[in-house]
């Protein structure tokens, strides 16, 4: 819960700093790609990896030649994982199957350190929704679950001109479901388009 606040409160920061402070300068417009890995955090799987990706578009403002900070919303699918368990009585193993994915908004900000190389930060809120199977002989469960969260994430990248930029990015969902810790990561090669 302290963690979604702090979030929240960075998130509605920052996206007000733009209209307080930087209403004279330029910025412009970014559409974003992601695939790689995505990774159960906190529960053990036999199955505790996917591919996964996200999709982000939203608005940056120059504060000056070195930073960036702006307002993004998107969506991520961190695909499905699985584990088997026994049962007393039950010849063989049952299956758990769980699947995450969700919209966000949040904030990012780019530091450039040279000129063409960046370092990407992220943080917002995370409309988390979880599909939770559960199969054991005949019995079959399935749970649906909606929940507020939060997502974060840092990266580098490279900027080859004006529009095109890519890189390498960890981000970090957060997803609490019942007894069932459904925290990911995604490991990502991001493609952003700038227009």
């Amino acid at each position: 819960m302290n963690k979604t606040i702090l979030s929240t409160a960075l998130v509605a920061s920052l996206m007000a700093l733009p209209a307080a402070s930087f209403a004279g300068e330029t910025g412009s417009w970014f559409i974003g790609a992601q695939t790689g890995q995505s990774k159960l955090l906190q529960m053990t799987a036999s199955h505790g990896t996917d591919t996964g990706y996200a999709i982000s578009g939203g608005y940056r403002w120059i504060v000056n030649p070195a930073i960036d900070v702006g307002a993004e919303v998107g969506y991520a699918n961190l695909g499905s994982f699985s584990d088997g368990f026994y049962s007393p009585g039950y010849a063989t193993p049952g299956k758990v199957t769980a699947k995450v994915k969700g919209a966000f908004a949040g904030a990012n900000m780019r530091f450039f350190f040279n000129r063409n190389w960046y370092v990407l930060a992220q943080t917002g809120y995370f409309n988390a929704h979880s599909k939770i199977n559960t199969r054991l002989g005949t019995y079959y469960d399935s749970m649906k679950t909606t929940k507020s969260s939060w997502y974060s994430g840092i990266g580098v990248g490279y900027r080859f001109d004006n529009n095109t930029s890519l890189g390498f990015v960890f981000n970090h969902f957060d997803d609490r479901t019942g007894q069932y810790d459904l925290a990911s990561s995604l490991a990502s090669v991001r493609l952003e388009v700038e227009f």
